[in-house]
């Protein structure tokens, strides 16, 4: 699709899923976050799939990183956003989320060539990621702590999963994930 009609479709998408109108202010990270994954479809568009797959996951990390457990921190709270929507257990999904990472790694320390059948497994990941991130700043605001008690709810809805509990609806949607009625079965 053109870029004619790929944008006034996302606008469409905004307003009408986000509630957020042309024009409005975005958050810093959002913006930073969007501006990744706006390179990576730039590079990917241009045949740069590598570079693309780097950006994707550039774009993941920023969000989800800590400075000592990376690749676990962002594994564990992505796979918490796209487990659902992936019709994945928790386990698949972050260990799912753990190979892009490693494949992103394997790459920036090795050299080794991106399966680009992956760029599109990334890119879909960045998807639910930012409709995710989008919903929380529409339902929250974006006080100075946003980022640091999404990602702490997200470590409990992860741990929650991962030992089997119910969780609520409403612990879902306060992540900004759109609660399926066999999410909460599928650990």
């Amino acid at each position: 699709m053109s870029l004619d009609q790929q944008i006034p479709r996302t606008v469409a998408k905004l307003r009408e899923e986000f509630g957020i109108a042309q024009g409005a202010i975005l958050p810093p990270l959002v913006k930073n976050f969007s501006r990744f994954v706006s390179k990576a479809k730039r590079y990917a568009d241009d045949g740069l799939h590598d570079e693309a797959f780097v950006h994707y996951i550039i774009a993941i990390e920023m969000l989800f990183g800590e400075r000592f457990r990376t690749s676990e921190s962002v594994s564990r709270r992505a796979a918490t956003i796209v487990f659902q929507p992936f019709s994945l257990s928790i386990f698949e999904a972050e260990k799912k989320l753990g190979k892009l990472y490693d494949v992103r790694s394997r790459y920036m320390h090795a050299g080794e060539q991106i399966d680009p059948k992956l760029l599109g497994e990334v890119k879909d990941v960045c998807e639910q990621v930012l409709f995710a991130l989008l919903r929380c700043v529409v339902q929250r605001g974006t006080d100075e702590k946003f980022v640091t008690k999404w990602t702490t709810d997200l470590d409990y809805l992860y741990s929650a999963l991962v030992a089997g509990k119910q969780i609520s609806d409403e612990d879902i949607r306060s992540c900004g994930i759109l609660p399926t009625a066999t999410a909460r079965d599928r650990v």
